[in-house]
C-alpha cells in the first residue's frame, strides 16, 4: 500500500481580496490530491481553515476548523463573536483561544499562511491529534 509521508504542505487556499479586511475570521476548504489505500482523487476537500486577516494589513492568520477535544468542525457564531464546536460545547475566542468553562483541552489549533507578492494565500496544512493538551501533528 501506498500511504502519504504526513509532511506538511503549503496549499493553496484563496486570493487575498478573499479574506475580510475587517479582522473577522472566514472560512475556506482546504483542497488537495488523497490516495485512499490505492484509489486516488483529485482535488478534493481534505480539511478546513479559517482565515483572518489583520485590519489595515496584508498579514493573515490561519486556524484549522477541528476542534481540538474530538475532532468535530467549529463552527463561527458571529453573533456571539467566538467560534462554538456543535459536539461538546467547547468555546474559543476568535483568536482561538479556549473560552472556559470548555472541555477542550487547548486552544484551537494555529496554521503557518503564507500571502505571495501575487495576493494568493496559502496554509501549511496539518492535522493534529485531537484530545490531548499538547499540539501534536499527526504523521
Amino acid at each position: 500500500l501506498r500511504r502519504s509521508s504526513g509532511a506538511a504542505t503549503f496549499l493553496p487556499l484563496t486570493d487575498l481580496t478573499n479574506v475580510p479586511a475587517d479582522g473577522q475570521p472566514r472560512q475556506f476548504p482546504v483542497i488537495a490530491d488523497r490516495v485512499d489505500a490505492w484509489t486516488g482523487f483529485k482535488a478534493e476537500p481534505i480539511g478546513a481553515v479559517y482565515v483572518k486577516r489583520e485590519e489595515g494589513s496584508d498579514r493573515v492568520e490561519a486556524l484549522s476548523a477541528t476542534c481540538p477535544h474530538a475532532g468535530c468542525f467549529v463552527e463561527l457564531d458571529k453573533a456571539a463573536g467566538c467560534f462554538r464546536c456543535p459536539c461538546h460545547n467547547s468555546s474559543f475566542t476568535l483568536d482561538g483561544g479556549i473560552v472556559a468553562p470548555s472541555p477542550s483541552p487547548r486552544s484551537m489549533d494555529s496554521l503557518e499562511c503564507d500571502v505571495s507578492k501575487s495576493g494568493a494565500v496559502s496554509v501549511k496544512w496539518q492535522n493534529f491529534y485531537s484530545g490531548t493538551e499538547e499540539k501534536v501533528a499527526r504523521k
